[in-house]
């Protein structure tokens, strides 16, 4: 559970990320700040994906196993479509605002996630 959370935070962290070659009001940015950006996300998603997957998996009843798992392909796929609504707010802000929010509600989501992880792994226990 903290491997996940911390997938979460680290991927808000690639939000923030952006916020500071933009900070510097100049059209043109080192295109290494985007590269790191991705870095971090990527990572985030290391985290995130393989914790999910095994969850998944684990907490699913047998017969289950591959519904549940399409479930949870399902959840990756909604929040795309959530996300391609909410860009929507991109060209309507500030961009720097724009990441600013994104990255810190994904890093609250994870901090939030941390708290409650004892209460989930005593849910979990002989599980996981």
């Amino acid at each position: 559970m903290h491997k996940f959370a911390y997938g979460v935070i680290v991927a808000g962290l690639s939000y923030l990320v952006m916020i500071i070659p933009l900070a510097s009001g100049q059209s043109l940015v080192n295109p290494l700040w985007l590269v790191l950006s991705f870095f971090l996300i990527t990572i985030g998603e290391l985290c995130i994906s393989p914790v999910g997957l095994s969850t998944t998996t684990k907490l699913a009843p047998i017969a289950f196993t591959a519904r549940m798992m399409s479930l949870w392909m399902l959840s990756n796929a909604t929040a795309q479509g959530l996300n391609s609504q909410l860009v929507v707010v991109y060209t309507k802000i500030n961009q720097s605002d724009y990441f600013m929010y994104s990255g810190l509600v994904a890093v609250v989501i994870g901090i939030v996630l941390l708290v409650i992880s004892p209460i989930v792994k005593r849910a979990m226990k002989g599980v996981y």
